[in-house]
């Protein structure tokens, strides 16, 4: 017998890390008084910025909070991939003290398997040869980062028939790729045993089989770990999925992280920038919508009112204020349109904001609360002759303008003439990132005029 705690969807709440500690050290020291072994494992989405700390030190934290726990394989999920660029996943992995496996995550440039992970890992627990592959949610913006994504189950596919000669006792899955995949999955490839489940947040209290695999999902945020008890009994495996709550308590790194991010200032500007001032001279987003259009070169700028969580202060600007004013980690999107397309897009966005501003939104890397207004810079609809104006002049049908946004925007299912538009995702820097970048230049002048 031997048991596997796992975790997934941390996103850096920390506010539940000493519980996690709490409860990992109390299991293995038992398990170490009734002389069972133990495998700790995380299904992906560990690091996100949008914790002080974790944005102070660029993942490395939470890096050193799993090598103190003594993890033993990981696998990414696309908060890692996406939004870490492989130089820096790189550096922090080579301080990992655990294994990485991901199987359809190559090299954007090799095509082999990227620096920091394996294909998948062997394990010796328990006398039982345990092989442990992980596999990420496909999205196409990998691509953008660096790296070549695979399909999923292609890549299951012909891995499930390369280890055959590795001879494995059991097979775990850690699965980023959501509970209907895994459903699927378990359905057409019953060699794998058991599958540690995340990123669409779910939550199995006692697990789920689907035929002869268990399948498991610990919700997020580290609000539950999971642990499985695996013994071979009369030639075949029995499995028992648990999960257990953990207790929020303080945060103990919250202050750490913010001291590195108000050391990081920025140069000293006229008057404040407001969030909820959406047009005049001291309108955050104004200042966002021009640093986003000088940014990416682009026509027309849009930005929905509901990113901006907080003021910009003009006398003492630091990373700390501008990481919670902005927290999301989104991508410039750039897309090309005809004069007739984008005439189409901004009529659709006239049509159906209104309806937005007081829709929540969830997922996708916002981390507000709400839609918001949609806000336009260098378009303005002229009223008295029903037609659009980009920078003082008459959209031309034939003429090719760009629109550019965050990419949350392009992958909302509001906006179809937006989403089937020629798009390029602009890597690596975030939104914070470019009005970070404008605060500099501005600030250098005095002046945000």
């Amino acid at each position: 017998m031997f048991k596997i705690i796992h975790t997934n969807d941390i996103h850096s709440h920390l506010e539940n890390w000493s519980g996690i500690e709490r409860f990992v050290h109390e299991r293995r020291h038992l398990y170490k008084e009734q002389g069972l072994e133990s495998l700790l494992l995380d299904v992906g989405d560990a690091i996100d910025s949008h914790h002080p700390v974790i944005e102070a030190t660029k993942g490395q934290k939470m890096i050193e909070l799993f090598n103190g726990l003594s993890y033993d394989c990981v696998t990414i999920g696309n908060n890692e991939g996406i939004n870490i660029t492989p130089e820096v996943l790189n550096e922090l992995y080579d301080e990992a003290e655990y294994d990485v496996v991901i199987a359809n995550v190559l090299d954007g440039n090799l095509h082999n398997i990227p620096n920091f992970a394996n294909e998948y890992k062997i394990y010796e627990v328990d006398n039982q040869r345990i092989l442990i592959l992980g596999l990420t949610a496909p999205y196409y913006t990998y691509n953008y980062n660096g790296y070549h994504i695979l399909n999923p189950m292609d890549v299951l596919r012909n891995l499930l028939n390369k280890i055959e000669q590795e001879s494995p006792d059991f097979i775990i899955l850690l699965s980023h790729l959501g509970l209907s995949e895994d459903r699927y999955i378990a359905q057409t490839f019953p060699q794998i045993n058991l599958i540690l489940g995340a990123h669409t947040h779910h939550l199995l209290t006692e697990g789920e089989w689907v035929n002869d695999t268990l399948l498991t999902g610990c919700g997020r945020y580290g609000q539950y770990i999971g642990e499985v008890t695996v013994e071979f009994s009369e030639g075949e495996f029995i499995l028992k999925a648990e999960t257990f709550s953990i207790e929020a308590t303080k945060d103990f790194f919250i202050d750490e992280g913010e001291a590195l991010l108000q050391e990081m200032k920025y140069p000293m500007f006229r008057y404040d920038l407001l969030a909820d001032d959406l047009t005049s001279k001291k309108s955050f987003i104004q200042f966002a919508l021009s640093a986003v259009q000088n940014f990416a070169d682009a026509d027309v700028t849009v930005l929905n009112s509901g990113l901006f969580l907080d003021n910009l202060t003009a006398l003492e600007t630091n990373h700390s204020e501008l990481q919670k004013a902005l927290p999301h980690p989104m991508h410039i999107a750039k897309a090309t349109f005809s004069g007739e397309q984008l005439i189409e897009v901004l009529n659709q966005f006239v049509e159906k904001g209104p309806d937005l501003i007081s829709r929540p939104i969830k997922g996708l890397g916002f981390r507000g609360k709400i839609f918001g207004e949609l806000v336009l810079k260098n378009a303005i609809h002229d009223n008295q002759n029903n037609k659009w104006k980009v920078s003082g002049k008459y959209i031309q049908l034939e003429k090719k303008y760009t629109l550019a946004t965050v990419d949350h925007l392009v992958f909302l299912p509001f906006f179809n003439q937006l989403q089937d538009a020629e798009t390029e995702l602009l890597f690596p820097e975030l939104l914070r990132d470019v009005v970070g970048r404008q605060l500099q230049q501005i600030g250098r002048t005095g002046d945000n005029d």
